[in-house]
C-alpha cells in the first residue's frame, strides 16, 4: 500500500509539474485571421519579416478589415492551459529605438496571443518585439524571444514578386526542390542541440534558412526566363560577412540555403535576401532573418 501511493504521489506531481511548464510553440508577425475561432485557433494568413505600411494602410490591415477579417500583428503561441497559469508581456522597439512595454496578457484558449501593430509615425526601420512568461503561481518571469521585421512606405520594384515567408529553422528536404517542409521555425538555436540531433550533418532533415514567394512561372519574360533570382548576404556575429548567388528558385517559388554553424561563432547571425533581375543584376532587397546561435 505504501508503495502504491508513493507511485500515486510521484504521479501526481509529474502531473503537476507538467500542467506548470511552458514551451514556445511559435512566434513571428503578419497578417492574422480573426474570425470566429479567433480565440481557439491561430490562423495565419500570410507571415514575413518585411512589409509595406502603406499597403497594410490602404487595405485596412491595422483595422483589421485586409480582405475581409486579416489583421497586421504579432503572435505568440504555447501550449494550450487546462489551468491558466501564464501570461506574457512584450517589448516592441521601434525603429528609433523608442520602446512600449505592456501589462501581463493572459493567453487566449488555444494557448496563443495576439499584438495588434499599426505604423504610427513610423514608415521605414526596423522593428524589435521581445516576449517574456510569467507564472502567476510560481512568480517564474522568463525571456522567451524576440520578432524583427523591417518596414517600408511603398513596395521596392519588384513587379509580380512578393514575399510569402522566410525564415531560419529544421527543414525537411525529402522533396527539396519541389515542396518547402518546415517542421520548426525560431530565431534562438543550440549549438550543441542542432549538432547531436544531426541537423549540422545535411542529411534530410537539416538546419537551414529560406525565402518563398510565387512560383517561378509568375515571373517569366516572353521567353519564359525568370525575371528575379536571388541572392543571400550572411552576416556573423563578429561583423564579418559572406554573400552567396545569384541563384535560381526552385519552380514553385522557393529557395534553401543550409546554415552550417557547427564552428559558431556563437551570437546573433543576420541574413539578408535580395532579388537580383537577371540581365541588368539590379538589387532590390526584400528579407532580413535574424537568429541567435547559443551553446
Amino acid at each position: 500500500m505504501k508503495k502504491f501511493m508513493a507511485a500515486l504521489f510521484a504521479c501526481t506531481v509529474s502531473f503537476a509539474a507538467a500542467a506548470q511548464s511552458w514551451n514556445l510553440i511559435d512566434m513571428g508577425v503578419g497578417l492574422i485571421i480573426e474570425d470566429a475561432e479567433y480565440d481557439k485557433v491561430l490562423k495565419i494568413a500570410q507571415r514575413g519579416n518585411t512589409w509595406d505600411m502603406k499597403e497594410l494602410y490602404e487595405q485596412g490591415a491595422f483595422a483589421g478589415t485586409y480582405k475581409g477579417n486579416q489583421r497586421f500583428g504579432a503572435w505568440i503561441k504555447g501550449p494550450v492551459q487546462a489551468d491558466p497559469v501564464w501570461y506574457y508581456s512584450y517589448v516592441i522597439t521601434y525603429p528609433d529605438g523608442k520602446t512600449f512595454s505592456s501589462g501581463r496578457s493572459g493567453f487566449y484558449l488555444g494557448g496563443h496571443g495576439t499584438i495588434p501593430i499599426t505604423s504610427g509615425s513610423y514608415t521605414d526601420g526596423n522593428w524589435k518585439i521581445d516576449f517574456t512568461v510569467w507564472n502567476k503561481k510560481t512568480n517564474e518571469s522568463r525571456y522567451v524571444g524576440s520578432v524583427q521585421f523591417t518596414t517600408t512606405w511603398g513596395k521596392p520594384a519588384t513587379g509580380s514578386w512578393q514575399l510569402i515567408d522566410s525564415g531560419v529553422g529544421i527543414l525537411d528536404q525529402s522533396n527539396y526542390d519541389t515542396k518547402l517542409v518546415v517542421l520548426n521555425r525560431g530565431n534562438r538555436w543550440s549549438q550543441k542541440r542542432l549538432y547531436e540531433e544531426g541537423y549540422l550533418a545535411n542529411r534530410t532533415q537539416i538546419f537551414a534558412t529560406w525565402l518563398a514567394g510565387p512560383p517561378v512561372s509568375t515571373f517569366t519574360d516572353a521567353n519564359g526566363f525568370p525575371i528575379w533570382m536571388y541572392s543571400i548576404k550572411l552576416t556573423y556575429p563578429n561583423g564579418t560577412s559572406q554573400e552567396f548567388g545569384p541563384s535560381y528558385f526552385y519552380t514553385p517559388g522557393f529557395a534553401t540555403m543550409f546554415l552550417n554553424v557547427a564552428g559558431g561563432p556563437l551570437g546573433e547571425w543576420i541574413i539578408d535576401y535580395y532579388l537580383v533581375r537577371r540581365g541588368t543584376q539590379e538589387k532590390v532587397p526584400v528579407s532580413q532573418v535574424r537568429f541567435t546561435l547559443t551553446e
